[in-house]
């Protein structure tokens, strides 16, 4: 099949639809044209992105010169701002980092270290770079955010003074220049401040004032007052929802056993949410039951005199240096000294023990029972031995329970649910009324459009008769004079006629017999 017989194919194919399929068959050919038209024009469209914004003249200049050397596609903006293809920036980044034409944002410590000799340098430059260098990492990373298109930050470190009482605190303000339409929350400036904060020593994160480029103060928008009335509420919140848990778990157990509605819990709960830490340190010998251990080094000392006279020895200085007096000679003096010093091994055991917040620190459990059902002593007993451990008793903790059995009052409670009852068979019997309504309406369309057709089909057929009746009314008044023969002919036409009218069916099985016979 060649090129021509297959166009003639989709012609004749074509030819052969009912006209809606043709019109749907070219409609979704021009969709499928506009659609890869639409598709090829944005996809070859260059996406610009931004490589630099806010670039003084100088530097500018430098990175334009090196685009124009490397034959780079670039758009430069009257506010500094360059642009490149998006698909290009990674390699024209990697390209001019390799030509050191990069513009300084910022100082980082690898700018600021790379190029500086720690040799000679005193203590107050050590200080000023070590500023600068944070200033600049802080502002690289402030500049990550999503909001921010850039910022400045300045920080304000105290010289340390000879009295704690006389040292300031430090201090650092954020300039940021956020991108056009947006805005930043007060989660993202305390963010902005506790980062700026923790990189600096000393600094507190209410010392950090925001400021952006229109001079708004951001950072008053943060109340660091509203933290201990949040964390207050976060507490009583906490506490109340374990209170809540535990009456729940307590009472449907009981709900279980003496029915709905016939018992009552209340548990009133005391957090301890103070955090204590605590270092032990143990000392042991190494040997159990023994109180020496296993000896490390030994020192003996052993000192031995014989003879008359006074035993060299003293304390240094003038007084040791004085001779003595000539002793009485007497009988020979013996003198014997022994020490002996053992150093042992010991096993040294360092504990830190941090006591987390939050813990329970007393409970308080009063339970009531409907007095619909009596209960024993030992039931009552049972009940309440089953209500400790469904919330957790602790005896040595201090908690305290009591159970009593009362009169309950289900009156309104019965009386409530009636009425809910009665609530619920009213929405009922609502939504049927409305869903029946809703049906008789939709019967009573259809009924009046089907009667409407009927009556409009009956209308045109008597209308179809009367113009047939008045056509042989017509035909009549200007019939020509017949001759005998030609009146009996169409006297047999016209009774052919109304017997084809009459039964057409049996008629066309007629006819078809006599086409068979010819």
């Amino acid at each position: 099949m060649n090129y021509k017989q297959f166009l003639d194919n989709i012609k004749t194919s074509f030819h052969n639809l009912r006209k809606p399929q043709q019109y749907l068959l070219i409609g979704i050919v021009v969709c499928v044209m506009l659609a890869m038209t639409v598709m090829l024009f944005w996809g070859g469209k260059t996406e610009w992105v931004v490589l630099f914004p806010d670039l003084n003249p100088k530097e500018a200049s430098r990175i334009v010169n090196e685009l124009k050397n490397k034959q780079f596609e670039y758009i430069t903006e009257t506010s500094g701002t360059i642009k490149v293809p998006a698909r290009k920036k990674s390699e024209i980044m990697l390209s001019l980092a390799g030509s050191d034409v990069l513009p300084d944002r910022n100082v980082s410590w690898e700018k600021l270290f790379s190029n500086t000799s720690i040799l000679g340098q005193t203590k107050q430059r050590e200080r000023i770079d070590y500023i600068r260098g944070m200033q600049g990492e802080l502002e690289y990373t402030i500049n990550r955010i999503d909001q921010v298109k850039s910022s400045r930050v300045h920080i304000n470190i105290p010289a340390e003074k000879l009295f704690k009482e006389d040292e300031l605190d430090p201090t650092a303000s954020v300039l940021l220049k956020l991108t056009p339409f947006e805005e930043l929350n007060e989660e993202n400036i305390r963010a902005i401040q506790n980062m700026v904060a923790y990189s600096v020593e000393g600094l507190l994160p209410e010392n950090v004032k925001v400021t952006d480029t229109s001079g708004k103060i951001l950072s008053d928008e943060v109340d660091y007052a509203k933290d201990d009335a949040s964390k207050t509420m976060t507490v009583l919140q906490i506490q109340k929802e374990y209170e809540k848990d535990l009456s729940d778990k307590a009472r449907k157990m009981l709900e279980k056993i003496m029915g709905s509605e016939n018992a009552r819990v209340e548990v009133a709960v005391e957090f301890d949410f103070d955090k204590i830490e605590t270092t032990i340190k143990k000392y042991s010998p190494p040997i159990p039951g023994e109180d020496g251990g296993i000896i490390r080094s030994t020192e003996q000392e052993s000192e031995k005199y014989e003879g008359t006279g006074r035993f060299p020895g003293g304390v240094p200085g003038t007084d040791s240096n004085v001779p003595g007096y000539k002793e009485i000679e007497g009988d020979s003096s013996k003198y014997n000294r022994e020490k002996v010093i053992n150093n042992f091994e010991i096993n040294t055991e360092d504990k830190h023990l941090i006591k987390k917040p939050g813990t329970v620190k007393r409970l308080t459990i009063a339970v009531f029972l409907n007095d619909k059902t009596k209960l024993t002593d030992d039931q009552k007993k049972g009940l309440e031995e089953g209500v400790k451990n469904a919330v957790g008793f602790n005896t040595q903790r201090g908690d305290k329970i009591s159970l009593m059995q009362i009169h309950f009052d289900n009156e309104w409670f019965e009386k409530m649910l009636r009425e809910m009852e009665k609530r619920e068979r009213l929405k009922i019997i609502i939504m049927i009324s409305s869903i029946s309504g809703i049906l008789l309406i939709i019967i009573a369309i259809l009924v009046i459009r089907w009667y409407r057709n009927y009556i409009e089909a009956k209308r045109r057929k008597s209308m179809e008769q009367e113009e047939i009746r008045q056509v042989v009314e017509i035909e009549e008044e200007f019939e020509p004079i017949l001759s005998i023969e030609e009146q009996e002919k169409r006297e047999m036409h016209d009774k052919i006629r109304k017997s084809a009218q009459a039964n057409p069916e049996e008629f066309a099985k007629l006819l078809k017999a006599w086409m068979m016979e010819e």
